[in-house]
């Protein structure tokens, strides 16, 4: 059964979070696509067959293989038996020679969808066959640049017609080339790793501008490392799991520090902890923002309960400053939606690449965080983001069709009541079991509620929110109160154990000097019992109202959660544990 157009992430309970203390949820991530994409190209143009393991399978990795059996290239695809979402994808090597090709009246057809990785390292690929090949895709990956690959592709002397450098485009295959070229990598670092996929083939010496440093080259460098390591005259190779998938399961255990809910299982550790250091976004657990807003004071809770929540960092507080050329790589959008949980504010710099790809994301990131209430601001290629002063979410979240607004937004959905999730089938191209690993039960998954919702009347959809939101504020009140009285209780036993002191240490003084005690010690003591007293009776009164301020929180939760059951009880229906994947898998006993 294929998702619906339009569901809700229903928060985690406090009771489900507790259960994760004991009992964490064991997540395996499928294998990174942009591991496996690479993969396929370098098997295909190698020697002897190479049997990819633990192989992404999904909409982009899909219509890699689909475009490699076009071109004349011998694979079989099989279950992997781990992953219902990876495959084991057995390739013959061509030998740097593609058996098919097209001809000028007609070339041979290549759709690649929206996947940039097809798109690019297929450009160069091409060049290597024997025939004319035209790749095209969906609109937006017609929009996508492509123009300094091309450039570069003929400055090694390849044919290629297009009328604004970009897909679809008509490639001349004319064999190997040798030769030196240079590639700037501003607009897409595919650029270079599609040249170097096929740089063995083709006899290209391939290289980068000067100026360009390799620390801000992650992708190109995975390229050139899996390059070293690849078996191209046939073998076994795993692919990992893929670490900007892991971002979202990561993020939340950022999301909820006191719990950590999940276990990443199987995923590479960063460099520095003797992890392969091809995957940039290995560092993302370290680097992810954290909700130190679960350590709430007194203070803060009374804040809360007035409406008036201070900030947690001073006024001026220098932001936090992640790159996403140095620092993070496609992770980068996880940590942005979920920055506004944390106690200081954050600054996302270097982010144009994020423009030109499966959307607008700079400008689709900005719009939906403030939809959800989040002070965000876009200043050039740079999102600042301001820790929350209210609550947040209760927003529908367009997803522009791209696969990672909709997990990034869903996430955020787990700790923010409210999240509805536009189009959520667009996590086919890189995660296609995402929303079938939250809901399956743990430790498999998280167990998250997710809502199916239909098309209804603006005036009940108004009504509806009313009613969430007021279930979301009820069900804080009634939290932050009961936490504040149980403080201010442990508060006035404090305070009376300091008065039972000092009474003792003024009966002491009579029973040791009698009527000779000094009178001044007796003054000053007698005097802090009496402001204690007085405080303690201060402290009572605070309690009293925060016992009527949680019993009058409970009321209102208890009628807002009735409120919420009947519409959607009404309107909603349960969204299956198990999403329909693009090709049916044999069930992993267990998930």
């Amino acid at each position: 059964m294929p998702l619906p157009e339009l569901i809700e992430i229903v928060p985690l309970s406090p009771e489900q979070l507790q259960s994760f203390a004991t009992n964490k949820a064991e997540i395996m991530v499928p294998g990174s696509k942009s591991i496996t994409n690479r993969a396929i190209v370098l098997a295909a143009l190698g020697k002897g067959k190479v049997v990819l393991k633990g192989a992404l399978w999904s909409e982009d990795t899909e219509a890699m293989v689909d475009c490699m059996q076009r071109l004349g290239i011998q694979l079989e695809v099989a279950v992997d038996p781990v992953l219902e979402a990876n495959r084991i994808i057995t390739i013959q090597g061509c030998n740097g020679k593609l058996p098919k090709g097209g001809t000028s009246d007609a070339p041979l057809e290549l759709f690649v969808a929206n996947a940039g990785t097809a798109a690019r390292f297929l450009s160069a690929m091409v060049c290597l066959g024997n025939g004319v090949y035209r790749l095209s895709g969906v609109p937006r990956m017609h929009e996508r640049p492509q123009k300094e690959l091309i450039r570069a592709l003929r400055s090694l002397g390849y044919r290629i017609e297009t009328p604004n450098d970009k897909l679809p485009a008509v490639f001349y295959g004319e064999g190997a080339k040798p030769g030196a070229v240079t590639v700037s990598v501003e607009d897409s670092s595919q650029f270079a790793s599609a040249l170097l996929l096929s740089s063995r083939a083709g006899s290209w010496n391939v290289s980068t501008p000067p100026d360009a440093n390799p620390d801000e080259l992650p992708y190109v460098e995975m390229t050139r490392e899996l390059l070293k390591a690849f078996p191209h005259e046939g073998g076994e190779f795993q692919i990992e799991a893929d670490a900007s998938s892991a971002s979202y399961f990561h993020a939340v255990n950022a999301m909820f520090p006191k719990i950590a809910p999940v276990r990443v299982l199987a995923c590479q550790p960063p460099r520095t902890e003797g992890g392969t250091g091809w995957q940039i976004d290995a560092e993302f657990p370290r680097l992810a923002p954290r909700n130190h807003k679960m350590r709430s004071t007194a203070q803060r809770l009374m804040s809360f309960l007035t409406g008036l929540a201070q900030r947690v960092c001073s006024a001026g507080q220098a932001p936090r400053v992640i790159s996403r050329k140095t620092d993070l790589g496609d992770s980068i959008m996880t940590a942005i939606t979920i920055a506004t949980l944390a106690e200081s504010p954050f600054k996302f710099v270097k982010l144009g690449v994020l423009r030109k790809q499966e959307c607008e994301r700079v400008q689709a990131l900005r719009d939906e965080l403030t939809k959800c209430k989040v002070d965000v601001k876009e200043v050039e290629d740079t999102l600042e983001v301001a820790p929350c002063e209210s609550a947040i979410g209760d927003a529908s979240i367009h997803t522009y069709h791209d696969h990672r607004m909709a997990m990034c937004f869903a996430t955020l959905g787990l700790a923010a009541p409210g999240i509805k999730i536009e189009d959520p089938s667009c996590v086919r191209k890189t995660v296609p079991s995402f929303f079938q690993i939250l809901s399956a039960p743990p430790p498999r998954g998280l167990g998250v509620e997710i809502w199916a919702l239909r098309p209804i009347q603006s005036a009940v959809i108004c009504s509806i929110s009313t009613s969430r939101k007021s279930y979301a504020q009820s069900r804080r009140v009634v939290d932050a109160a009961a936490l504040l009285a149980t403080q201010e209780e442990e508060e006035m036993s404090a305070e009376q154990a300091t008065i039972r002191e000092l009474e003792g240490r003024i009966e002491a003084l009579h029973a040791k000097l009698g009527a000779s005690a000094p009178r001044e010690e007796v003054t000053s003591l007698t005097a802090q019992v009496r402001s204690l007293e007085k405080q303690q009776e201060e402290l009572r009164s605070a309690y009293a109202a925060a016992m009527q301020r949680a019993e009058d929180a409970e009321r209102r939760l208890e009628d807002a959660t009735r409120k919420l059951e009947d519409f959607r009880r009404a309107e909603s229906e349960k969204v299956p544990a198990a999403p329909a994947p693009a090709v049916t898998p044999v069930k992993v006993a267990g998930c």
